[in-house]
């Protein structure tokens, strides 16, 4: 009997503090329908994490994406040495790799720098 006692007690106490776990839990979930959506509605605007800097070897060939869209990684090699910038290939595949998905994106192995939809 003490043991049974025991039991229901231990149940009660693990129910009352799982409830008031979950209540916790639920004042912390986002209260939009979906994870890209603000509480009232709008869509939420995702900005790059980082900026660059000026005289980087990614903001280079994000500049050379820019002046002459539509290059494959070799082509913007020649075309950063022909405007005097000294970028290694291994140093060129890894901005690209960087720079994908924020701020360029490849299509049919051509870089294009990613166009921003803008509202009015």
């Amino acid at each position: 009997m003490v043991h049974e006692i025991e039991t229901v007690a231990y149940k009660r106490g693990f129910n009352d503090g799982l409830r008031a776990a979950l209540k916790a839990v639920k004042g912390l979930r986002p209260t939009g329908r979906h994870a890209g959506e603000a509480a009232n509605g709008s869509e939420i605007q995702i900005q790059p994490a980082r900026q660059l800097r000026e005289n980087s070897d990614q903001m280079k060939v994000l500049k050379a994406i820019r002046a002459k869209p539509g290059m494959r990684g070799v082509e913007i090699l020649s075309y950063l040495a022909e405007n005097g910038y000294t970028v290694h290939e291994r140093t060129l595949r890894t901005a690209l790799a960087r720079l994908k998905n924020t701020f360029i994106e490849q299509k049919e192995e051509r870089w294009y720098e990613i166009q921003q939809l803008t509202t009015q």
